[in-house]
């Protein structure tokens, strides 16, 4: 299921959306289809998907924190809260950059970052299963992705 949604937000999404912006709101001076999904894989792969994951530690710390921080108790750990706080952090500016097409360089940044050290803690860990490794793969390919983006709108400049 988790590996469901993760596809969703980060390839289905983000593709529906440049579909449907493209010819319901196609004329001279439409985006090309990368500044595009540039732009939607901030929204949905960036900012809805880590706004999602910010949710259930928030709704149900303890539990969080027994699955996360593998900590006993019922009180949430000081890393679990800390890793929620970033993810709604990234997560608001990954949505934001919807709606302030001047933060699209710095968000995709921002993301490359927050998902390249994200991909590579994973990567190091010895046993996975099949959904760590799908999260880990796509973690890398965002980040590597979002570089891209980064350094091609710094090139052009060109607004959505």
């Amino acid at each position: 299921m988790e590996s469901l949604l993760l596809a969703l937000l980060v390839l289905v999404l983000p593709v529906a959306s440049v579909v449907i912006e493209r010819t319901a709101f196609a004329g001279p001076g439409t985006a090309g289809a990368f500044l595009l999904f540039g732009k939607w894989v901030m929204f949905w792969g960036m900012g809805v998907r880590l706004l999602l994951t910010s949710l259930w530690p928030t709704l149900l710390p303890a539990y969080s924190t027994r699955q996360l921080a593998r900590v006993p108790g019922s009180q949430p750990a000081p890393p679990t809260q800390a890793l929620t706080l970033a993810h709604v952090a990234v997560g608001l500016v990954g949505v934001a950059a919807l709606f302030f097409p001047n933060w699209v360089f710095e968000a995709a940044l921002v993301g490359f970052v927050f998902f390249g050290l994200f991909g590579l803690e994973h990567w190091r860990q010895p046993r996975k299963s099949g959904y760590q490794y799908a999260l880990m793969a796509s973690e890398l390919c965002l980040a590597a992705f979002l570089l891209c983006f980064a350094l091609y709108r710094m090139r052009s400049s060109s607004s959505f």
